[in-house]
């Protein structure tokens, strides 16, 4: 946030299970997949990675935005500029027909340059770091 770029702040257990619409049902399913990595041998990524090494790690769509335009970009538009995010990184964009495709090609993109090594992160250890391409 400090960077200009919104993001969710992740409330306490409690108030997301007893949300009146269950708003936030995507980030409990987040840390119950991060659980189940845990469990099967993943590490949270903690700012170093060894190549032998398997790691998990937290991203967003429009912070990948952000970082592959060099600025802070508004929501208005997204799926065009996501879209054009991605041509312009040689990603094939033709069957990804809707916004949840296009995020996972941007979330996919920023998987593909974690493990040549040109990232950038935010945040720390105890608070958990944030990845997007550099």
């Amino acid at each position: 946030m400090a960077k200009g770029i919104w993001c969710f702040s992740t409330p306490s257990l409690e108030v997301a299970v007893n949300h009146r619409s269950d708003y936030f049902g995507w980030m409990r399913n987040g840390a119950a997949l991060y659980k189940n990595l845990d469990t099967s041998g993943f590490s949270l990524f903690a700012g170093t990675r060894l190549l032998a090494q398997r790691v998990c790690f937290e991203t967003f769509p429009h912070a990948i935005a952000c970082a592959l335009q060099g600025e802070v970009v508004p929501a208005e538009g997204k799926r065009k500029t996501r879209r054009e995010l991605l041509q312009n990184n040689a990603i094939n964009v033709e069957a990804l027909t809707n916004i949840d495709w296009i995020d996972a090609g941007l979330c996919a993109l920023t998987a593909h340059r974690f493990m040549i090594g040109s990232i950038k992160t935010y945040g720390d250890i105890e608070e958990g770091m944030i990845v997007v391409p550099a």
